[in-house]
Order: C-alpha cells, then structure tokens, then sequence
C-alpha cells in the first residue's frame, strides 16, 4: 500500500515500545481497539475499504479461555461482519499454530487441524467459524504466520521471536545457545523453521 496514508492504525498501546513503532508510520488516526470496536458496532465509521487484521492474543501460554475468545474470536468475528455489511476487504493473521504439531499435516481443506495451544484453538476457531459463515466480503484472506520477526519486537519479552532473542544474545554474548532437539532426525541445533 505505498503511497497511501489514510490509514488509521488501531493497537492496545499497553506498553511503550508499541509507542515508539508508532513513530516512523505515516498514519491519519490512531484509535485503541476497544474504542474501534465500539465505532465499528455502533456504525460511526464508514469508507473503511480494508481491514488488515493483524492483532490478537499471541501468548501461546495464555491459559484464560474467555480472554481468548474475546480477543481473538469475537473481536475478529465483529470485524469480518462489518466487512460483509460495507463490502470492504478483509486480511486477517491466522496462526501456523492451528496445526498443532504438524501430524496432521499443512493442508487447510482437510479442517482436521490439532492445536496445541489455546491460542491455536482460538485461531483455528476462527478460521472455522470463517469458512462455514454463509455471507463473506468482497474478498477475505487469511494469512497463515509460521514466524515472524523484524524491527520493533522489544516490547513482546518472551514472545519475541527466536530472531530477536538470537541477535540480542549475540550482541551480549558474542555466542548463540541452540536448542536441544527432542526430535531424532534432528541434532541439538539443526531443527529447521520459517520466518517472514
């Protein structure tokens, strides 16, 4: 989306490292996405024409369901229904998380997905709850994130990508400790991931 600047960015700016990304972003608006949700169910935004929905609850530790369910089922769910009500597009962050430890394979038309983690079931709980919807926008994709990583990670802690955390322990060490494998066709240090 080069050159297009009428974006308004919606965050839960709990920390000041999402402050400090804020900085370099050419924006119009910046709205806290509990208030977005109230514009967005009291129809008090229009000419939205995409929705880029990229936040969630990403700890893959978080063990309070209804937190889950508020955050990254019915928030979505009332972002995608507007999208259906104003024909507007909507890019949603899905989660590799839906497939649990990869036994069921990577193919999403089978929906016989395992996750591992809450998180994952809220994600997949999503995606299902997408695809069975009957009413759809314009168009709606959902992007399926393995591991992603890049500027502006300070602010996640633990869940800051094993990029960030590798450089930063380079930077202070001037080694990087490898994991362990607990997989056989791997040595310690030798699994392999994606990042984007």
């Amino acid at each position: 989306l080069k050159g297009i600047f009428n974006i308004i960015i919606v965050d839960h700016l709990n920390h000041d490292g999402k402050r400090e990304n804020l900085k370099l972003l050419k924006f119009e608006n910046f709205i806290e996405k509990d208030t977005f949700l109230e514009f967005i169910k009291s129809g008090r935004l229009e000419n939205i024409h995409i929705i880029f929905h990229l936040g969630a609850c990403t700890d893959t530790r978080e063990n309070n369901w209804d937190y889950l369910v508020k955050n990254n089922i019915k928030y979505s769910q009332v972002l995608f229904n507007y999208c259906v009500m104003h024909n507007a597009r909507f890019i949603y962050a899905s989660s590799a998380a839906t497939y649990g430890n990869g036994s069921s394979g990577y193919d999403d038309r089978e929906r016989k997905l395992n996750p591992l983690n809450g998180y994952g079931k809220s994600k997949y709980l999503f995606d299902e709850w997408v695809l069975d919807n009957p009413n759809k926008p314009s168009q709606w994709v959902g992007l399926k994130f393995f591991n992603v990583y890049g500027p502006g990670e300070s602010h996640k802690g633990e869940m800051a990508s094993v990029v960030y955390k590798g450089y930063n322990q380079i930077k202070k060490t001037g080694v990087l400790k490898l994991f362990k494998s607990c997989h056989k066709d791997y040595q310690d240090g030798g699994q392999k991931r994606d990042f984007i």
